[in-house]
């Protein structure tokens, strides 16, 4: 992949990558650090990629690592930040209600929810992505499902 479609695709993918970061970290300025990361350590490791069609989940799996690196040495820092600013306030109240409800869930459940509902991922994709087993993406999906569910009753 050449410079050009690296920034092409970067550009293309930066809100998913946000989110994808938020929903790990739930602090915002963390969360644009460890965007910020992944890209300068995608740049670097952009001759590992082998197809240039799998950039969008290699990237991702690049930022799912750069947020957990960032929480393993960071592992004394509380994450107190409201969530209610993450979605544009354009956005529909009810929608802006749910993703909230989203990110306020453990972060390996947001995580997978943001991939699987908010950015079309498949089951395979996703555990490649957070690098654990298809069935228990399976497993965090329906637990998010259900705990979704019980707070959106509340």
């Amino acid at each position: 992949m050449d410079k050009n479609k690296f920034i092409e695709e970067i550009t293309a993918n930066k809100n998913q990558m946000y989110m994808v970061a938020f929903s790990i970290l739930k602090n915002h300025e963390d969360a644009e650090d460890v965007v910020q990361d992944a890209l300068l350590t995608a740049f670097e490791k952009l001759y590992t990629l082998k197809d240039d069609d799998k950039f969008k989940s290699w990237m991702m799996k690049v930022v799912v690592n750069q947020a957990k690196m960032h929480i393993r040495k960071n592992t004394h820092t509380v994450y107190v930040e409201s969530v209610e600013n993450i979605l544009e306030k354009s956005a529909a109240e009810e929608r802006e209600d749910i993703w909230e409800i989203v990110l306020s869930l453990k972060s390996e459940l947001s995580t997978a929810v943001i991939l699987y509902y908010a950015q079309g991922y498949s089951i395979n994709d996703i555990s490649k992505i957070m690098n654990i087993p298809s069935g228990t993406v399976k497993s965090r999906l329906s637990k998010a499902r259900e705990l979704l569910k019980k707070k959106w009753e509340v």
